[in-house]
């Protein structure tokens, strides 16, 4: 696996950096962020989410509390969310920290399939830190995977034959498993479905690639 969840874990228990000249100030948001963390590694994300909305608050300025409310809205699968929060992160801070709210966003855009978004995200977060080893090799497997695709849709025949309702069914199941984070066995099934109607790769090859790319990057699933 590489390091999205073990790297939104991580950057997840920084703690808030203080900076405010009012020290009373300092000490809460400090206190807020740590509470935060911790619930955070309970898997608490709810009351971890208070937490970190009580230091914004405080802080409103401040990226890295955004960057850990990004990380709860990921975990939580909202997306839309984190991609938002993550935005507003990679506006702020230093270098390393936009780096790291720019690559975090590759990751939710990928997985809202917004994939020239993710490449464009990984890219600005090379950007920040060259060295990200990370960030380097999800955008060559994203890229891989638009370029496979463009090129499996101008070769498609013209006349080639619809998957049955069975494959369709069976790609829904895919599609549910994937969605529900289980790769590996969403995957198998499309596989099975590949070797019993191998006609239907045309059509889902571009959602195969899509899941393998997600098991490659995220691991087999929970």
């Amino acid at each position: 696996m590489t390091k999205v969840s073990a790297y939104v874990l991580v950057l997840a228990v920084w703690l808030f950096g203080c900076e405010l000249s009012d020290v009373l100030v300092q000490r809460s948001v400090a206190r807020k962020v740590q509470e935060g963390n911790a619930l955070y590694l309970r898997g608490e994300l709810n009351e971890a989410l208070i937490r970190y909305r009580d230091a914004e608050t405080d802080a409103p300025e401040e990226g890295r509390i955004k960057f850990n409310i990004g990380n709860v809205f990921y975990r939580q699968a909202q997306f839309g969310e984190a991609e938002e929060t993550y935005s507003d992160a990679a506006r702020r801070g230093d270098a390393l920290s936009r780096a790291d709210a720019w690559y975090n966003l590759g990751n939710a855009c990928f997985k809202q399939g917004r994939f020239d978004k993710a490449v464009e995200s990984y890219q600005k977060a090379l950007e920040f830190n060259p060295s990200d080893r990370d960030a380097k090799f999800n955008l060559e497997l994203v890229q891989k995977m638009l370029n496979r695709a463009a090129s499996e849709a101008a070769s498609t025949p013209a006349g080639y034959r619809r998957p049955s309702n069975w494959a369709r069914d069976r790609m829904k199941e895919a599609e549910a498993l994937a969605q529900r984070g289980k790769y590996g066995e969403a995957q198998r099934v499309i596989s099975r479905t590949f070797q019993a109607e191998p006609s239907c790769v045309g059509e889902f090859g571009e959602f195969a690639e899509r899941v393998n790319a997600l098991r490659t990057i995220f691991g087999e699933g929970r």
